[in-house]
């Protein structure tokens, strides 16, 4: 029972909504339409370095101003303008040779992101050992606390294998050698 009513359900929001199926070397694709998107632009179009050529053009559909300038296209190609013969190559290519080769400016931004994030981060160090956390123990930072424990350590002879005790010469109270 349920199965059914959702498939029903699917079917109608299905039957709603147009579908722009497309066929590319026998394989077909739903596309959605999108908002604001041109319905002349061809939506399996791909062109790269790896393929400059590509299999299918950029403009699917020509009206208005575009027909006219495909019928002229048939014509001599030195009456067009500069402007013509621009908005032509645009038809069927979205980037020149040029702007594909072109290096990307992408570093820059990842470069800021990650110079933002090193430099909270020393701010956020900061802070915490200024302002939150307490002082370094004296242990760690007096030298002559350490000296002291270390001499405590041959006196009571600690870890007489592998530590100090094992590094002093008891008999003539200095380090073997």
């Amino acid at each position: 029972m349920a199965s059914s009513l959702l498939r029903v359900a699917f079917y109608r929001v299905a039957l709603r909504r147009p579908l722009h199926v497309t066929a590319v070397n026998g394989i077909y694709s739903y596309h959605p339409p999108r908002v604001g998107e041109d319905p002349n632009i061809n939506m399996d179009f791909h062109e790269s370095l790896i393929t400059p050529l590509p299999v299918f053009p950029r403009t699917i559909g020509f009206e208005g101003e575009l027909k006219t300038l495909k019928e002229k296209e048939k014509g001599d190609w030195k009456s067009l303008s500069a402007e013509e013969q621009m908005d032509l190559y645009n038809m069927y290519f979205s980037m020149s040779m040029a702007d594909m080769c072109r290096e990307k400016d992408d570093w820059k931004s990842v470069l800021g992101v990650v110079s933002l994030v090193v430099a909270f981060s020393l701010w956020l160090h900061y802070f915490l050992h200024t302002q939150l956390l307490q002082p370094y123990p004296e242990s760690c930072t007096n030298p002559e606390w350490a000296h002291e424990v270390i001499k405590k350590q041959i006196q009571f002879r600690a870890n007489p294998i592998t530590g100090y005790a094992s590094m002093w010469d008891y008999e003539n109270n200095c380090w073997k050698k």
